[in-house]
C-alpha cells in the first residue's frame, strides 16, 4: 500500500480536496498532508522532513500558487535530498521548475496515470534518511525564506544533487544546457520485497526466492528484502515484466500478479508486497479484471477446428486461480459473479466487455471491447498529454476484442482487432510488445487460412508465415528461448498446413521447412525441461514427416 506525502499550496485547497478524494477512493493508497499547519517553532523543518521521509512517494500538486510558495519549494527540495520519487500533479498550465523537469507530470484529470505512477513508485534511499533529518535539525531559522536558503546550502554541501542535467553548486541550482551523453543502462532490475503484517505494517522479506518469469532468472532477497535480477537488452525501461515469488503461505499482493514496470533508472527499486494466502486484501476489482483478461488469453487454446463457443470451459482457470491465492473455487466464482453484477450496473464498455466475457457472451464482449478500444484510440489521437496511456489501453482492449472473437470462432474479426492493436506500436518503440502482437496476428491469419477456401487459403497462410518470421527477429533463441521455441513450433504448423495444401515439389519444400522449424523448437523444448511442449512438438514433427513421406 503506497503511502503518499501530498505537497500543495493552501491557495489550491478546493482542488487538493478533489485530488485527495480521487486517490483515497482506492483503498491501497494512503495520503499524508499537512492539515495542522506544523510550520511553526524552531524544529518545523525537521518535523516536516521526517514526514516526507516516512512516506513512500512524494506527490507534488503543482500550480501557479505552489510555484510561488517557499514552503512547497522546501518540501520538494527535501524530497530530492531524500531521493524520493517525485510525481507532479499539474493543477494548471504553470511550467515545472527547471530542477523538476526530469519528472513526468500528470494532469489532474489523468487519474489513471497518476494512480499507476504512485503504485509503481520505487522506495527512496533509506540510508539518506538519517543524515538528511540530522541536517534539518541543525537549521536554526524559522522564517520560510531563511529556512529554504539554509536547506539549499546544506544540501549542496553534502552533494545531495538533483537528477539529470541539473546540478547544485554554492547553494544554487544550475541547468547544464549542453547535450548530455546518455549513460549506458545496466540491464538489471532492482527491487525490494515486504511482508504486509497486521495493521498493514511492512517488514523486510528476507531469504525469499525471486524469479523473472520471462527469462527464468532467479535470485534470493537479502536481509533487507533487496534483490537484483539481470535483464536482456530487449527489456527496455517502461516495459512490463512479471516477477514471481516463492515463499510458503505467502503470495504477491502488489503489484498484481507481480507485473512491474522496468524503471527508467537502474538505481530505482520496484516494490513488491506479500500477504498471507487467503487474505481478504486479495479480492480487488483490479485483480478480478486482470484474471478475466488472462482467462481470455488462455481460453483461446480451447478453440478447435470442430469446436463451438459453448464448448469453452472456464472452470479450470478459476480453480487454478483460487488455489494460487488460497481460496476455494466456489469462493473465487462467487467473487467473480459479484464483480460482474456490479460491472453490469455501470456504462464502461471495457468493464461491460469483461463482464460479458465472464458470462461467455463472446459476441457481445467482442463488440464492447471494440467500442472501448475505438473510443480510446480516438481519444489517444486527440489528447497528446495522455496519448501514451490511452494507446496502451487501446492495445489492451483490441487484444481483448481479438481474444473474444477467437473464442467465438470469428477469426476474421479477431484478425482485424489484432491488426488494429499492432498498428498502435512498432518494433522500434516497444520490441517485445510488437513481437507479441505480431504473434497474435500470425495466429489469426493461420486460423482464417485453414477455414477459408480458394486463393484466400494460401494468402492468409503466407501472411502467417511472414508474421512468425518477423516475430523471430525479436524472439531470439539467445534472449527469449521459450518464446523463440514456441514461435518456431507455430511456424512449423503453418508451413505444414501450406505444404499439405500445395502439390508437387513446392509442397515438399514447405513440409521440409516445417520439419526444420520443429527440429529447431526441440532444441529448447526438451523432454526433461519442458515435457508437455516437447510432446506437442514431437507429434507435430511426426505428422509433418508422415505428410512428406506420403507425397513421395
Amino acid at each position: 500500500m503506497p503511502t503518499v506525502f501530498l505537497s500543495y499550496s493552501r491557495e489550491d485547497l478546493p482542488l487538493i480536496e478533489r485530488l485527495q478524494a480521487q486517490l483515497t477512493s482506492h483503498s491501497d493508497i494512503s495520503i499524508w498532508r499537512d492539515q495542522e499547519k506544523i510550520y511553526g517553532g524552531q524544529k518545523w523543518p525537521k518535523v516536516l522532513g521526517e514526514e516526507i521521509a516516512n512516506q513512500d512517494v512524494f506527490l507534488l500538486a503543482w500550480s501557479k500558487n505552489s510555484a510561488a510558495s517557499h514552503f512547497v519549494e522546501f518540501e520538494w527540495f527535501t524530497a530530492i535530498a531524500l531521493k524520493k520519487t517525485i510525481v507532479p500533479c499539474l493543477l494548471d498550465e504553470t511550467p515545472l521548475a527547471p530542477s523538476l523537469k526530469t519528472f513526468h507530470g500528470y494532469r489532474l484529470d489523468d487519474a489513471t496515470g497518476l494512480i499507476q505512477s504512485l503504485r509503481g513508485a520505487p522506495l527512496g534511499d533509506v540510508q539518506r534518511r538519517e543524515p538528511v533529518i540530522r541536517k534539518l535539525s541543525d537549521i536554526t531559522a524559522t522564517a520560510e525564506t531563511a529556512v529554504l536558503a539554509q536547506a539549499k546550502v546544506v544540501f549542496a554541501q553534502q552533494q545531495w544533487t538533483v537528477q539529470g542535467n541539473v546540478y547544485q553548486a554554492g547553494g544554487a541550482i544550475h541547468i547544464h544546457e549542453a547535450p548530455i551523453q546518455a549513460k549506458v543502462r545496466e540491464p538489471v532490475l532492482r527491487g525490494r520485497v515486504f511482508f504486509v503484517e497486521v495493521n498493514d505494517v511492512l517488514t523486510a522479506a528476507s531469504e525469499v526466492n525471486v524469479t523473472l518469469l520471462q527469462t527464468a532468472g532467479k535470485t534470493i532477497t537479502d536481509s533487507d528484502g533487496l534483490f537484483l535480477l539481470p535483464l536482456p537488452d530487449t527489456f527496455q525501461p517502461g516495459a512490463k515484466v512479471e516477477v514471481g515469488i516463492k515463499k510458503d503461505e505467502w503470495v504477491i499482493y502488489a503489484p498484481i500478479d507481480g507485473e512491474v514496470t522496468i524503471p527508467a533508472l537502474d538505481s530505482e527499486l520496484v516494490k513488491i508486497r506479500l500477504v498471507k494466502k487467503g487474505s481478504p486484501k486479495l479480492w480487488s476489482d483490479e485483480r478480478i479484471e486482470k484474471f478475466i483478461r488472462d482467462m481470455a488469453d488462455k481460453a483461446k487454446s480451447q478453440v478447435t477446428p470442430e469446436g463451438r463457443p459453448q464448448d469453452v470451459d472456464f472452470s479450470r482457470y478459476i480453480k487454478d486461480w483460487a488455489i494460487r491465492y488460497g481460496f476455494s473455487a466456489q469462493q473465487a466464482k462467487a467473487e467473480i459473479d459479484k464483480w460482474v453484477a456490479e460491472a453490469e450496473q455501470g456504462d464502461d464498455p471495457y468493464q461491460l466487455g469483461l463482464a460479458a466475457y465472464a458470462k461467455k457472451n463472446f459476441g457481445e464482449a467482442g463488440k464492447l471491447f471494440e467500442e472501448s478500444a475505438t473510443g480510446k484510440a480516438r481519444r489517444a489521437r486527440e489528447a497528446s498529454a495522455t496519448a501514451q496511456q490511452l494507446s496502451e489501453e487501446a492495445i489492451r482492449d483490441f487484444r481483448l476484442a481479438g481474444d473474444a472473437h477467437t473464442n467465438n470462432y470469428h477469426f476474421d474479426q479477431a484478425l482485424s482487432a489484432y491488426q488494429k492493436a499492432s498498428e498502435l506500436t512498432s518494433q522500434h518503440d516497444n520490441p517485445r510488445l510488437w513481437a507479441d502482437l505480431t504473434m497474435l496476428v500470425a495466429n489469426a491469419e493461420s486460423n482464417v487460412g485453414i477455414r477459408t477456401e480458394g486463393e484466400r487459403i494460401h494468402r492468409h497462410l503466407a501472411n502467417a508465415v511472414t508474421a512468425y518470421r518477423e516475430a523471430l527477429t525479436v524472439r531470439t533463441k539467445a534472449q527469449l528461448p521459450q518464446d523463440w521455441a514456441m514461435t518456431q513450433n507455430n511456424l512449423g504448423i503453418v508451413l505444414r498446413n501450406q505444404g499439405t495444401r500445395t502439390s508437387g515439389e513446392e509442397g515438399k519444400g514447405l513440409l521440409k521447412q516445417a520439419i526444420e522449424s520443429y527440429q529447431l523448437a526441440l532444441q529448447v523444448r526438451t523432454k526433461d525441461a519442458l515435457p508437455v511442449q516437447w510432446e506437442q512438438t514431437m507429434n507435430n514433427l511426426k505428422e509433418a514427416e508422415k505428410a512428406l513421406a506420403d507425397m513421395k
